[in-house]
């Protein structure tokens, strides 16, 4: 409809509309805003595809599926709410999303299709429900500001190359449910520090079976709560603590160094020290803002 319209910057859908057909949007690059109506219940393929210049989007109740590459290529759109009537978000919905922040997932969503965050490398965090029992192969591949992700107890599979390349994430929890891991899922998580594993699957440290999901692991917790270091051998102590802070020295008595936050928090107060003593900090990742208490020294 509005395919290739490159001076459009703003425009209305009125009430009543109750679908947008395939790339009705199509490379509308300066459009800025579009309000959906609650009406629509179907978003078609490429509807958005390169508006480049769209920078939030509201997905209304009554929409149950985000087409294919609805929202491929829109390199500017930073905010995304999805009503809890969606229920699938389609191949590329929001692949090369590079500037995408926050994305608020509904509880109804049941598949993430292939390819469906590929490359969106702003995107710090993202809550998959436990409803869905899908997520495509590359789904989030290269979402390199991701610090940690929680897989569902819906997914019994994560495809091949999932969270290939995410190299911020510190932290992965697998589910009870995981059977089998695909080809590379993990590769390139290099600055992986923590890995909860519930599921049956045998994971070991510096292994690249099971999709290289060990193999950059500093410390691994099982189903019944026994940690693996990373081994002696590596010429390092790792040590965390139950507030999520990983720490790591040489094994000749030198100063701990701090690499890591693998909790939640958006706000981190540091410890004012280690064993009794101070710390170096050293590249610590997985931690957005910091808060320096009272106390601390130089």
């Amino acid at each position: 409809t509005f395919y290739g319209c490159i001076s459009l910057t703003s425009i209305t859908i009125p009430k009543g509309v109750t679908s947008i057909g395939d790339s009705a949007f199509f490379d509308c690059s300066s459009l800025m805003s579009i309000t959906i109506p609650n009406g629509v219940t179907s978003i078609g393929d490429s509807a958005f595809y390169n508006c480049s210049s769209l920078m939030d989007i509201i997905i209304p109740e009554g929409v149950t599926s985000i087409g294919n590459q609805v929202f491929c290529g829109c390199n500017n759109l930073i905010s995304v709410v999805i009503s809890e009537s969606v229920t699938s978000i389609g191949t590329s919905a929001f692949s090369g999303c590079s500037s995408l922040m926050d994305i608020t997932i509904p509880k109804s969503l049941i598949i993430i299709g292939e390819y469906a965050f590929y490359s969106c490398s702003s995107l710090t965090s993202i809550t998959i429900p436990n409803g869905v029992t899908t997520i495509g192969e590359y789904a989030f591949y290269s979402c390199n500001s991701l610090t940690s992700i929680t897989i569902p107890d819906g997914i019994t599979n994560v495809g091949d190359y999932t969270f290939n390349n995410c190299s911020g994430l510190m932290s992965i929890v697998i589910s009870a449910n995981i059977n089998s891991i695909g080809k590379n899922a993990f590769l390139g998580c290099n600055n992986l520090c923590q890995v909860i594993n519930n599921s049956n699957i045998q994971l070991t440290i510096g292994s690249e079976s099971n999709g290289y999901l060990a193999y950059y692991a500093k410390i691994i917790i099982d189903k019944d709560g026994n940690k693996t270091y990373l081994d002696e051998n590596s010429g390092f102590e790792l040590t965390d603590t139950q507030d999520g802070f990983c720490f790591m020295r040489e094994k000749t008595n030198a100063p701990y160094k701090l690499i890591a936050y693998t909790g939640s928090d958006d706000f981190v107060t540091l410890p004012l020290e280690f064993n009794g003593q101070g710390y170096d900090i050293y590249e610590m990742r997985g931690v957005k803002n910091v808060i320096i208490p009272n106390g601390m020294i130089k």
